[in-house]
């Protein structure tokens, strides 16, 4: 089964007790269909032909019965009467939500002929608007979760179109500064080593006059990612326009920064020379 799907066989085991009746289903249009489930004694012969028929029911505006559908023309040709399970009997009462519009329907079926009290359709009009409630309460939960998800994700879309350079995804010049400010100022209540690394790319201006725009995108892009795969999780590492970039590196004392600067500039030695056709590719 589709663990997206609510199974909400309850409902429908109840109505299917409280009415003696051996197929109960809770016939719903697409949009609740594709999360909630209840139903009783079907099939998998039999689900498909059940539930095409129980969809001619939703036209009806009220609670209904009818002791034998073999002999009504509006139901006597359908697959689930001619065919197995040869349903006979059939009531239903319609699924509202707060709004009255109709979603779906509660529907009792019975493969030989038979009626209901007035008593018994109250019941059924009663439990309807019960599996109604259910249905409409937990298909609020599940928008409202959606909704929060997607509104998360378009404020973290929004959070990194602010805070990152859009060629690199470094942090964009602003938000460095930002991001170092803070950490100098931590540093002042809690004294321990901060250091901060500058650097730009040699002789950039050469690569785009001669390479044109296209490359030298390339290569800053490379370098970007170099410079991310060299230092720790924890170093805020921005682009501060061009081919300039700045480090800040926490717990960072100058031997360290040393060394890291080091690290940063084997790793640019090492990146592959790059054409202008393999730019464009």
């Amino acid at each position: 089964s589709d663990p997206r799907i609510a199974d909400t066989t309850q409902a429908a085991e109840v109505a299917s007790l409280a009415f003696d009746m051996p197929i109960v289903l809770v016939s719903l249009n697409q949009r609740y269909r594709e999360w909630f489930r209840a139903r009783v004694g079907l099939t998998a012969d039999t689900e498909r032909a059940v539930e095409d028929f129980c969809s001619l029911a939703q036209l009806s505006q009220s609670t209904f019965a009818v002791e034998n559908v073999s002999v009504e023309d509006y139901f006597a040709n359908e697959a689930a009467v001619v065919g197995a399970p040869r349903i006979r009997f059939f009531a239903g009462a319609p699924l509202r939500n707060p709004h009255g519009q109709r979603f779906g329907t509660l529907c009792l079926l019975d493969t030989k002929p038979r009626s209901l009290s007035a008593r018994k359709i109250e019941l059924l009009t009663g439990m309807a608007r019960m599996v109604s409630n259910d249905i409409c309460l937990r298909s609020a939960g599940r928008y409202a979760v959606r909704d929060l998800i997607e509104a998360e994700k378009d404020k973290c879309e929004l959070f990194d179109l602010a805070m990152t350079d859009e060629l690199t995804s470094a942090l964009n010049r602003r938000s460095f500064f930002y991001m170092a400010d803070r950490e100098m100022r931590r540093r002042a209540r809690t004294p321990t080593p901060i250091s901060v690394i500058r650097l730009d790319i040699d002789h950039f201006k050469q690569v785009n006059d001669v390479h044109g725009h296209n490359v030298g995108d390339v290569v800053i892009e490379r370098l970007s990612a170099a410079i991310r795969e060299t230092v720790r999780d924890e170093d805020i590492f921005g682009r501060l326009g061009g081919e300039e970039f700045g480090l800040v590196l926490p717990d960072t004392d100058l031997a360290g920064a040393q060394r890291t600067a080091e690290r940063v500039r084997i790793a640019a030695s090492n990146l592959p020379a790059l054409s202008r056709s393999k730019a464009e590719t």
